[in-house]
């Protein structure tokens, strides 16, 4: 779109493009865009049939294919690799996204029908990362992979849980590996008593501190919180903010009592006086059907916890 909200002709066909499937797939949309300096845009789209993959496209500023990316055609194929475990192909879902300073797109999400998590990052020319690991993809025994992250100095930082325990923060490596010490510092974003809570977007600092937002359940026949925390470079917590213990709680405005609810911060953005601004959706069983609501929510650069509302 336009400045003026308009339609921008000069992009795909009066301003939109629209993503070729083949007959025999479905596509759940495009959970992930990012714009580069030469104003070209990525996309990655999940395929859900016939088997769980992605795909990822790259258009150039006119809204057509990048013909000097995957095969010549700006399509990345993530392909059917094939299982160790059984004659069908492994399913390799893609859940949240991010680039590195070199460009390189890494997809982080499930593996197998959750039962493992990967890791897989792609060249600026769309080809599999090969020094990363085979097909470019590292895989852990880690289930519930969040949101994903890589630091200016080339640590990637991914939101997960071990089989059947709650979610942690996990560092690793440029080359993939795990990072024990620097997933030790960040414990402290899940404090042994917090309910159910995981980090859904990250945002790094020029100065290398990270701003996370996420949602911790008190249970699903309650409200939720929405917590938002900084992190210092080196993994420990920022004491700046939120009165000394890193992160500030805020409990989500409900009309009513809301039984069976869902709460998710779908973006999170700091405006030039450095407050944390969150967009979230938030739906909850009502006998007519869900319904859905978005919430915005600002915090003070200091982020002191806000009144229940």
């Amino acid at each position: 779109l336009r400045s003026d909200g308009t339609p921008d002709s000069t992009f795909g066909e009066n301003g939109v493009w629209t993503a070729q499937v083949p007959p025999h797939e479905v596509m759940m949309g495009i959970p992930f865009i990012h714009l580069d300096s030469l104003g070209r845009l990525t996309a990655v789209v999940d395929v859900v049939v016939p088997f769980q993959s992605f795909r990822v496209f790259r258009l150039l500023a006119d809204g057509s294919p990048d013909p000097s990316y995957g095969g010549g055609d700006g399509v990345s194929e993530m392909g059917y690799l094939p299982s160790r475990l059984s004659r069908e192909p492994q399913r390799v879902g893609a859940g949240s996204f991010t680039v590195d300073r070199n460009g390189r797109l890494l997809v982080a999400g499930a593996l197998n029908y959750g039962y493992f998590c990967h890791i897989t990052r792609l060249t600026t020319s769309g080809s599999f990362d090969s020094s990363f690991g085979p097909h470019g993809r590292k895989a852990f025994s880690l289930t519930d992979c969040g949101s994903i992250i890589v630091t200016r100095s080339g640590r990637i930082l991914m939101g997960a849980a071990q089989r059947g325990g709650t979610e942690q923060m996990y560092a690793f490596t440029q080359s993939g590996n795990r990072d024990q010490r620097m997933t030790k510092r960040m414990r402290w974003l899940h404090p042994p008593k917090s309910n159910d809570r995981s980090y859904w977007h990250m945002i790094e600092l020029p100065d290398g501190r990270i701003v996370f937002a996420g949602v911790e359940y008190e249970d699903y026949n309650r409200s939720a919180n929405l917590i938002v925390a900084r992190m210092r470079a080196n993994g420990t917590r920022d004491s700046s903010w939120g009165h000394g213990a890193g992160y500030a709680k805020y409990k989500v405005p409900v009309l009513g009592k809301l039984k069976f609810h869902l709460f998710y911060p779908s973006a999170l953005i700091l405006d030039p006086s450095g407050r944390a601004i969150v967009a979230s959706s938030l739906s909850w069983w009502h006998p007519s059907g869900w319904q859905t609501r978005t919430v915005l929510t600002a915090l003070p650069p200091q982020a002191a916890p806000l009144p229940r509302q």
